[in-house]
């Protein structure tokens, strides 16, 4: 599956699930956490391809992931080998747990998957050459992370640095990388969940990587987000603002 439609995928899923779940644990995320939950779901999604060096999570970041990238492409064993397994999502799950602890860990982990998913939208080749039109989709994540991080349209610092305020990021952090794993098992390659067992399973409904098929997977999934996105985000904060006015 392309970079463009794991992103999605999670996207989809963080937007879409963030606040359902939420409310099992009884407790509520306001518009902007199901925002930075939708944004982190789609960062983590990219980032099991960080095991080969020609991903949209490589290429996006410039030469730095790109040296990343080769290195974890030895590490692992190759491209859907390690980090592609249930072993690297409950790690990754893990971790963000643990850095989770820290304050402005999180609002820097959601900051950094804004950048990504964003910088999507600016050519690979002005990033490597430092353009400065590859400043676009940070610049942007800025703005829109110290507004959603918050948790309303406010500019608090405390509420960006508590720890308290994120501790569903591990989920969406596993989430969102559970789901790449799910998005390559739709192809014929497969993915090893029991790595470093060689069996790969597979549902290859898509067939190989973009084909028509998957295209139009993505086709719908660009739509489910904008209406998610309209539902869950927009439209609450909308609503916000008008009891205040």
């Amino acid at each position: 599956m392309l970079g463009r439609d794991h992103a999605l995928l999670g996207a989809v899923a963080g937007v879409g699930l963030a606040e359902p779940v939420a409310r099992l644990a009884h407790t509520h995320l306001p518009p902007g956490q199901v925002a930075a939950a939708g944004a982190l779901c789609a960062g983590f999604a990219l980032l099991p391809d960080i095991d080969e060096p020609g991903s949209t999570v490589s290429r996006k970041l410039g030469p730095v992931s790109e040296v990343i990238a080769a290195a974890t492409n030895k590490l692992a064993g190759g491209h859907r080998q390690a980090t592609h397994s249930l072993w690297f999502a409950g790690g990754t799950a893990v971790l963000v747990w643990w850095l989770g602890r820290f304050a402005l860990a999180a609002p820097i982990l959601v900051y950094a998957c804004l950048a990504l998913t964003l910088t999507m939208l600016v050519p690979a080749r002005l990033v490597r050459r430092g353009s400065a039109a590859a400043l676009i989709g940070p610049v942007a994540a800025g703005w829109a992370v110290w507004r959603a991080q918050t948790g309303s349209w406010t500019t608090d610092p405390t509420r960006v640095a508590d720890p308290h305020t994120w501790t569903w990021l591990p989920v969406a952090a596993g989430i969102g990388v559970g789901l790449h794993l799910v998005g390559d098992m739709l192809t014929v390659e497969g993915v090893p969940l029991l790595w470093p067992a060689r069996l790969r399973l597979a549902a290859p409904v898509l067939g190989h990587t973009d084909t028509a098929r998957e295209q139009l997977v993505g086709a719908c999934l660009s739509l489910a987000l904008v209406a998610l996105a309209w539902v869950q985000v927009l439209d609450p904060l909308l609503n916000a603002k008008g009891t205040h006015l």
